[in-house]
């Protein structure tokens, strides 16, 4: 079955109540909960919004994105709608993802793992074959480091285009497609062109200059890694 915008509101209303302690029914619990969450968040919404929110007829009402991020972060999701959607399956109560960012350091703390040790591996096997030699390791250009902080960057945008995709998880059919075209986009000159223009921009602030075949070779490497993501959070 579809997951639907639908599913993901009534089950972060389910969190709410859980959070606020109490059934919401009547204008004084609206008005409190109200209270509550901008004492926790420093986001207030109007009392209307939450009893058109929490009343019988609901289903038939679409907050703002502005409202459901501030509940989200008000159940514990400090980025707000988008990872509340991203952790959380509305299909099974207890099959909660761990929060974004927790995830991406989890994802991060790997990779470094594996390059520190395919490093130690490297110079260890360099020191045995060449004890007479000196050896010259050189470090990340200016330029590099530069593209590395972009490609964090772009992990968020990521994030937020693969929340269009993943309502339609519960149909794998079109579920594949959605990710397959997702993939393409990313491959797009439109989308290249972006990438192009985010490195220039970022070279320009940070006085940094680089050789065409560099930008060449960091847009291509860019848009890789946009697909890698999309492939892991795709769990592909």
């Amino acid at each position: 079955m579809t997951t639907t915008q639908e599913q993901y509101i009534i089950k972060l209303k389910q969190m709410v109540v859980k959070q606020f302690g109490r059934n919401i029914s009547s204008a004084d619990d609206c008005a409190a909960l109200a209270e509550t969450v901008e004492k926790a968040v420093g986001i207030r919404i109007d009392m209307p919004t939450l009893q058109m929110l929490f009343s019988r007829n609901s289903r038939t009402v679409t907050p703002r994105h502005a409202v459901l991020s501030a509940l989200a972060k008000y159940v514990g999701y400090a980025e707000g709608w988008s990872e509340f959607c991203f952790a959380c399956n509305p299909e099974n109560d207890g099959d909660n993802k761990l929060p974004v960012k927790f995830r991406w350091s989890i994802i991060v703390g790997v990779a470094c793992l594996i390059v520190a040790v395919a490093i130690g591996v490297m110079l260890l096997v360099d020191s045995g074959d060449k004890q007479n030699e000196t050896t010259t390791i050189k470090g990340p250009t200016p330029f590099e480091l530069m593209v590395e902080d972009i490609k964090v960057d772009w992990n968020d945008i990521i994030d937020e285009h693969f929340m269009e995709v993943r309502i339609y998880q519960g149909n794998e059919m079109v579920y594949t497609d959605k990710v397959a075209s997702l993939k393409e986009e990313y491959k797009s000159e439109a989308m290249l062109e972006r990438i192009r223009k985010d490195i220039e921009e970022n070279a320009k602030q940070r006085g940094i200059i680089y050789t065409s075949n560099q930008m060449e070779a960091s847009i291509e490497a860019l848009s890789d890694h946009c697909i890698s993501i999309i492939d892991i959070l795709a769990g592909e």
